[in-house]
């Protein structure tokens, strides 16, 4: 239940095994959602914080396993994956601030049902490398069929009622943590969405202004700035405007000094 994986034990996407377990797991949110289809809103409030306590206790046990396993380099201490975000909103819809709330559940009804289900088709997690009964397949099993229930629940039983502007708020509060998770990602990680490995001698080059030259221009936060290093190039107004500007600065070649 623990242990590494293995190729030819595993479950293997839209195998038979995969199948049984889908509709078991189909079967299981379809009975859920009739017994607490009529849950008042301290029922349903209740009900999303037991799952959000379930999804982080869960999440962590992941990531002493992987610490166990394969060693604390390949443990993702800040999950940033687009499902993982479920566990933040499960917190964040227990809030009382209004808007915070509204676009948490705002997530947990379009962005929860549309990425479970996105895995369900296309499940690439655990299940092409560990067997069913592994403990990662049969979290990730319960996980996404949590997120499908849970976006269902609230709306089923009236607790939240979706609105074209909650959407708006949910989708530009994506577009935000996602691009900051994959800027994350790349950098901290060298890897795309946590599935694309880059390879070792990739690097990664940025531009910017210095803050005293643009107010257009944000202080980087501090680990992010430690993992550059920093290269400031002066170019007086002079050079520029004359057209004497030296134009021998390869920065693919001085990215591979760095």
């Amino acid at each position: 239940m623990f242990t590494k994986s293995n190729k030819d034990i595993a479950c293997g996407i839209w195998s038979t095994t995969y199948i049984i377990a889908f509709l078991i797991t189909f079967s299981c949110i379809i009975v859920g959602l009739i017994l607490s289809r009529k849950f008042n809103e301290r029922q349903v409030k209740k009900t999303i914080l037991g799952i959000s306590i379930f999804a982080t206790a869960t999440e962590i046990i992941k990531m002493l396993f992987y610490g166990f396993v394969y060693g604390i380099e390949e443990v993702e201490f800040v999950p940033l994956y687009f499902c993982s975000l479920f566990i933040y909103m499960t917190i964040i819809a227990n809030f009382n601030n209004k808007i915070l709330k509204d676009t948490a559940l705002s997530f947990l009804f379009f962005g929860g049902i549309i990425g479970a289900f996105a895995f369900f088709m296309y499940p690439t997690a655990c299940i092409p490398n560990y067997p069913i009964y592994h403990f990662l397949c049969i979290r990730t099993m319960m996980y996404h069929g949590l997120m499908i229930y849970t976006g269902l629940l609230i709306v089923i039983t009236g607790y939240y009622k979706p609105d074209i502007k909650h959407f708006w708020n949910y989708f530009i509060a994506l577009l935000i943590i996602c691009i900051g998770a994959y800027v994350a990602n790349i950098i901290l990680d060298k890897e795309v969405n946590g599935i694309w490995q880059l390879p070792e001698n990739a690097r990664i080059v940025a531009a910017g202004n210095d803050m005293k030259d643009s107010l257009a221009a944000n202080k980087l936060a501090e680990p992010l700035f430690n993992r550059f290093a920093h290269v400031y190039i002066k170019t007086p107004f002079e050079s520029m405007n004359s057209g004497d500007v030296n134009t021998n600065l390869d920065a693919f070649s001085l990215a591979k000094t760095l």
